[in-house]
């Protein structure tokens, strides 16, 4: 070996000796340090960018993305990935005002579709911002609440996209396919960064970053180097810079910044004095009726360890508690009031969330007249305000303790709307068949979308409501008419009616919890992407036009990986006075799947003789049925037979141990939040 190297050298130097004396002017060109480095950083970064790129559905679509990024640091990287998201969305948005600006100008219609869908997306633009700058920071001692947080977000960020483009549908179908293709892109991002945060754990452990659990580790920084200053991360750099033709740069396209509130409890109550509460900062369903013709498909049952059949989220990583007993639910009647709920001991149940404050609590168990609110809205005039509107412009922006409204007895015919910068906001009324908000927006005659047909619209987070009615009362032949859409994260719903008939109650994204509610109506009465709990509640089946069936939920997850899902636990289904003479003829069911990976848990749940045995409706001949989650667990009442239910591949066969998953403790991870409100819980 070393004979061979002093050959070659020699050799070497004789070649030089020769072009030196034929007086060639060569020279051996060397390479400087500087771009050693360089190449050197891009095969790193390359490396980096296929890891993270491994567990995404668009591969292709998420290398080319990061490829602009200009970090071997692959925080850096996945930080970026949701600010790639946030310019796409932007450009798209954008592309889609330009586009459909000549029909907008022309109807009506096509304005507010798209005035919704520049609020949707700017919704969606949130949710990404608050993912990226909670990574960004990247100190944490709550692992799996860290990646719930975001794994929340993310879905959120999804299901404003996808209502946007959901808008359209009924009003002008082209419209629809434009803005689904401007959107397209946007949507592929926030997917892959969905797939990324899902696997945060493993990519983390790829890098060999550890993963903080406990506050000895938060106090030794996240490289264990005993600093406890880690500061956020800044990939502004390593984002494109002004020259790249793929993309631009974000603080360009998105320089408007979003900042955490800081949440805390009033203190009107008891002289309660509790700290601040830190807040973290398509199927066409315009069709008023559903045929009788419809059959659902039966199909071989697929088992439920079926590799493919198990639940997509890995958020829940943590060891599960046993199942406990469940208090069971107390007989009720669909038609009579159910304000005497209000007195029951709101310890009973069990815990409830940990982000509901001790406060929140006690403001949920006090009767009306017992709690200090800071405004009080009566029709009579005995009150600061005479209208909810007046009460809510009182609010202060961004504000971060709890702002109570008492609501008085009475009938208020006015659209509400608790924006996204009214945080904290707590509606008590005095009862949810003597404080009734209500309304009449429907899709007929004028097409309304159904997004903005809403009576309520809550939008701020941590929102709680008591003793409330909501209705509208457009009627079943106006097709869709929301009496309550449910944006916000950590929302609270105690005692409520929701009234209505298709389209009742629209759990739209983020964290919600209804405890003893009522929830009324007939086609999907309860719909939606949330992660949403029902925990004593009762769902009422109501007569429907002659040529309807009834379909008491439809889910609308769209993504596999999202952590969203309706979950009906300890409740009551049944039907009312008016419905129950023609269920033979206008049959009802569980649920159909809105979108492609619908998702519903029903459990321990009385259910009388109006579902249908086959228990689940196809949303057509095929869609979904394979992608599909939905199962029923020891479930009571004479509709609750499971032996001529259909056997599509997405019906599933729980276990004690699956159906722990999906317990208000686990699914909506309730022990964090709920418990503060003081509204009765039970975790299991």
């Amino acid at each position: 070996m070393k004979t061979y190297a002093l050959v070659g050298v020699t050799s070497l130097l004789m070649a030089m000796a020769v072009c030196a004396k034929a007086d060639y002017n060569y020279t051996i060109p060397i390479r400087k340090t500087a771009e050693i480095h360089r190449e050197s950083k891009l095969v790193i970064t390359k490396t980096a960018v296929n890891i993270i790129c491994s567990s995404t559905d668009y591969k292709q679509d998420c290398a080319s993305s990061l490829g602009t990024v200009r970090s071997p640091d692959p925080r850096n990287l996945i930080r970026s990935a949701f600010d790639l998201a946030i310019i796409s969305i932007r450009s798209g948005i954008n592309r889609g005002m330009i586009d459909l600006k000549g029909r907008a100008d022309k109807d009506m219609h096509m304005r507010e579709a798209l005035n919704s869908c520049r609020e949707l997306m700017d919704d969606a633009i949130d949710d990404l911002r608050k993912t990226r700058d909670k990574f960004g920071v990247f100190l944490f001692t709550r692992f799996s609440d860290f990646v719930e947080d975001l794994l929340v977000w993310l879905s959120g960020s999804i299901t404003f996209q996808q209502t946007c483009i959901d808008g359209f549908e009924g009003i002008d179908s082209e419209a629809a396919v434009i803005m689904e293709r401007v959107m397209r892109k946007g949507q592929i991002l926030t997917s892959n960064g969905l797939a990324i945060a899902s696997n945060l754990d493993g990519l983390l452990k790829s890098f060999r970053i550890p993963i903080l659990t406990s506050r000895r580790d938060h106090r030794l920084g996240i490289f264990g180097s005993g600093s406890s200053q880690e500061q956020p991360m800044d990939s502004s750099e390593d984002l494109p810079q002004k020259g790249d033709s793929s993309q631009s740069s974000p603080k360009n396209m998105d320089s408007s910044q979003n900042q955490p509130l800081d949440s805390s409890e009033n203190q009107q109550l008891d002289s309660s004095k509790d700290p601040p509460q830190k807040l973290n900062p398509s199927e066409n369903r315009q069709s008023g009726g559903v045929s009788e013709n419809q059959q659902p498909n039966l199909s071989e049952n697929r088992p439920l360890d079926s590799p493919e059949n198990q639940p997509s989220d890995s958020s829940n990583n943590r060891p599960l508690d046993p199942l406990r007993k469940l208090n069971p639910l107390r007989k009720l009647d669909p038609l009579a009031k159910m304000d005497s709920l209000k007195d029951r001991h709101l310890s009973e149940g069990g815990e409830f969330p940990r982000w509901v404050t001790s406060h929140s609590r006690r403001l949920l168990a006090a009767p009306a007249k017992r709690i200090n609110a800071n405004v009080v809205v009566a029709k009579d005039g005995s009150g600061k305000c005479k209208t909810i509107a007046q009460a809510l412009a009182m609010v202060p922006m961004r504000n971060t303790r709890k702002f109570v409204i008492h609501i008085k007895q009475g009938v208020y015919k006015e659209t509400v709307e608790v924006t996204k910068k009214m945080a904290n906001v707590v509606f008590v009324g005095d009862g949810p068949t003597k404080t009734i908000i209500t309304g009449d927006i429907a899709f007929l005659p004028n097409r309304v979308g159904t997004y903005r047909t809403a009576t309520v619209a809550v939008n701020g987070d941590y929102f709680m409501a008591k003793d409330i009615g909501f209705e509208n009362t457009a009627g079943a032949a106006r097709h869709q008419a929301v009496a309550l859409r449910v944006s916000a994260d950590f929302a609270v719903f105690f005692n409520c009616h929701m009234n209505g008939y298709q389209d009742t109650l629209y759990v739209h994204t983020h964290r919600q919890f209804y405890r003893d509610c009522r929830i009324s109506g007939t086609i999907d009465f309860v719909f939606g992407d949330a992660k949403a709990v029902f925990q004593n509640c009762e769902f009422v089946i109501r007569r429907p036009m002659d040529n309807q069936q009834c379909i008491v939920t439809a889910q609308g997850r769209k993504d596999r990986r999202e952590t969203t899902g309706i979950v009906i636990h300890n409740s009551r289904i049944t039907g009312d006075a008016t419905y129950l003479p023609v269920k033979a003829k206008n049959r009802a069911f569980l649920g159909r799947p809105w979108k492609e990976y619908s998702r519903t848990i029903i459990m321990n749940t009385e259910i009388d003789d109006v579902i249908d045995p086959e228990g689940w409706l196809k949303w057509n001949e095929t869609f979904a049925l394979n992608t599909l989650f939905y199962s029923e667990y020891r479930n009571r009442g004479r509709g609750s037979g499971q032996a001529r239910r259909v056997r599509w591949r997405g019906i599933r066969r729980m276990s004690d141990r699956d159906a722990k998953e999906f317990s208000p403790g686990n699914f909506l991870r309730g022990n964090a939040w709920i418990p503060q409100t003081r509204v009765p819980y039970n975790a299991n």
